[in-house]
């Protein structure tokens, strides 16, 4: 009888290891998932925004359409002109009670009555 208590405390002291080992691992890869989709994010839109600039006087927005999607906001400009607006937002993660900051900038596209692109700005969300 004393064995099996013993080997039963010890399974238990055992297992509880176990889970508090898995938490500390589950923890760590929360970390590292944050980490490579916030990288991914940064990534992801830099080469927008590399693309964007380079195609400034020959893209037409049709083109845009294809690479991007559609914009999350348009407005109409004079003279035929056209502004569309792309947003971007990631949130920063920090401590244990996953309390964050989140970040939002946006690129805003001018298109000439033509409907090519002549202009982008980057600035922070309105």
């Amino acid at each position: 009888m004393r064995g099996t208590r013993l080997s039963y405390s010890f399974s238990r002291l055992r297992g509880g290891a176990l889970r508090a080992g898995f938490q500390e691992l589950t923890g760590r890869v929360m970390w590292l998932l944050a980490w490579v989709v916030l990288l991914g994010a940064c990534t992801s839109t830099q080469w927008k925004a590399d693309h964007i600039d380079r195609g400034i006087n020959r893209l037409s927005q049709e083109e845009v359409v294809q690479l991007f999607g559609p914009p999350d906001a348009t407005r109409a400009l004079q003279d035929g002109e056209s502004l569309w607006v792309y947003r971007y937002s990631y949130s920063t993660i920090r401590g244990t009670a996953m309390a964050g900051t989140t970040h939002c900038w946006e690129n805003r596209l001018r298109f000439d009555r033509e409907k090519i692109l002549r202009e982008r700005q980057r600035g922070s969300c309105e």
